[in-house]
């Protein structure tokens, strides 16, 4: 989603406020960001299901949390590039679903 969606999103968001500007300005770059983190909550809450009914609290939640990992995430794609982004994606999927799930248990 970081290579594609937020590059066309930060496109089209240029194209919209007529800019010439290249690179796009830093509020076309945040407007992408936060557009990106709203799909990357709602494309994530597919894996909620299998665990609870959904209600509008768990959309919320899940849309703020994985919102919040998709702004990180971004934000450390424009620093340091796409392999910084995806290994913190990984071990942030790493922590939940492997280390996480013992200690909950407990």
């Amino acid at each position: 989603m970081r290579v594609f969606l937020f590059s066309l999103l930060a496109w089209l968001l240029n194209k919209l406020l007529r800019a010439s500007e290249r690179p796009p300005k830093r509020n076309v770059i945040w407007a992408s960001n936060i557009l990106l983190a709203v799909l990357f909550g709602l494309g994530h809450l597919a894996s909620v299901v299998p665990f609870m009914p959904i209600t509008m609290k768990i959309v919320l939640g899940a849309l703020l949390l994985n919102g919040i990992a998709s702004i990180a995430f971004t934000s450390l794609y424009l620093r340091c590039g796409l392999e910084a982004a995806m290994l913190a994606h990984f071990v942030a999927d790493f922590v939940i679903w492997v280390i996480g799930p013992p200690f909950i248990a407990r």
